[in-house]
């Protein structure tokens, strides 16, 4: 159960010691969703860090990788739940264009973080009646 994520950690050195081919072939190898061998939430997380450290090392986007963890975290886990996996879905949309979907997580936490002035900033260049998922709070600040 453990070989995806370690064979992810083994990646991030290859990424640290500037060895791009081998960081790039364990994550087709060991760890990307099709081969993982750990559950979903780990499939996500492994998956989608190591493919925004990969981008942050100054490599070019996979595309293909993107929407791939797109597909897959959205099969997999349809509604918010635990918000270290949570971070890790909304990072995947965000790559695979799906904007939307982040602007309300980002809704929702300036409200929970009582930040009321960027939750009013954020709606404010919403299009005006734009349909789309519900953010609990967000009336009282519009």
């Amino acid at each position: 159960m453990l070989y995806s994520h370690l064979s992810w950690h083994l990646a991030l050195g290859d990424l640290e010691a500037g060895d791009a081919a081998a960081a790039f072939r364990l994550f087709r190898e060991a760890f990307s969703p099709d081969v993982h061998s750990g559950p979903p939430r780990g499939k996500v997380n492994d998956a989608v860090s190591f493919l925004w450290r990969w981008e942050l090392a100054g490599h070019p986007r996979d595309a293909e990788a993107w929407r791939m963890m797109y597909d897959f975290a959205n099969s997999a886990f349809p509604r918010a739940g635990v918000a270290f996996s949570d971070m890790h879905i909304a990072l995947a949309q965000v790559v695979a264009g799906n904007d939307a979907a982040l602007e309300f997580t980002l809704l929702k936490a300036y409200l929970g973080a009582d930040r009321p002035d960027d939750a009013r900033r954020m709606a404010s260049v919403r299009r005006p009646g734009s349909s789309g998922i519900p953010v609990a709070g967000l009336a009282a600040v519009h």
